[in-house]
């Protein structure tokens, strides 16, 4: 993908076979047991190779996104050093798909807000305002945005430590006049 940010990387040479096997044992995984095994298992038997968190996740059958939350991979009680700030989960694509299915206008500018959105590297709201000056922020929480030239409304949820966005509503303004974004 054109623009996505470079897969992180980490040097085996900072973890010996027995930081890696302590690792398994971790009262702090919430990995399953097998799964973890297996990543563990790779890492032994590549530590004389650079290994990037996608190669993990693959490993362990998961998304990036997902190994990295549960990854108890750790030398002295540290994460491996993969960055968590890289990117924002949109939950869900399936949602401004049937969207756009509906009103084929709105899926260019949905599309484009998803790739800027998953792309994101947003700390607070004050963030997504500098990038879209004509989002409302409703509260601590909700952002609405304007897409396809201001003819729909996309109300979404952020939770700024999970790196997730949960979108709450699509809509057209005039069912958007209709709800009250302050209990989505």
């Amino acid at each position: 993908m054109t623009g996505a940010p470079p897969a992180a990387s980490v040097s085996s040479e900072a973890y010996s076979e027995t930081a890696l096997t302590e690792a398994v044992h971790s009262e702090t995984s919430t990995l399953p047991g097998f799964k973890l095994r297996r990543v563990t298992d790779w890492m032994a038997e590549h530590l004389a190779e650079d290994f990037s968190l996608a190669r993990l996740a693959d490993e362990a059958g998961m998304s990036e996104f997902h190994f990295n939350h549960h990854s108890p991979c750790s030398q002295n009680g540290s994460m491996l050093p993969f960055d968590r700030t890289s990117q924002m989960r949109v939950i869900a694509r399936n949602t401004l798909r049937a969207f756009w299915e509906r009103y084929p206008a709105a899926e260019g500018s949905l599309k484009a807000w998803f790739s800027e959105a998953t792309r994101a590297n947003w700390q607070t709201m004050a963030d997504i305002k500098r990038r879209y000056a004509t989002a409302s922020i409703i509260d601590d929480e909700r952002v609405v945005f304007n897409v396809g030239g201001n003819k729909f409304r996309l109300v979404v949820k952020v939770w700024f430590p999970g790196r997730a966005v949960w979108i709450k509503f699509i809509g057209t303004h005039a069912s958007y006049d209709q709800i009250d974004v302050r209990k989505l």
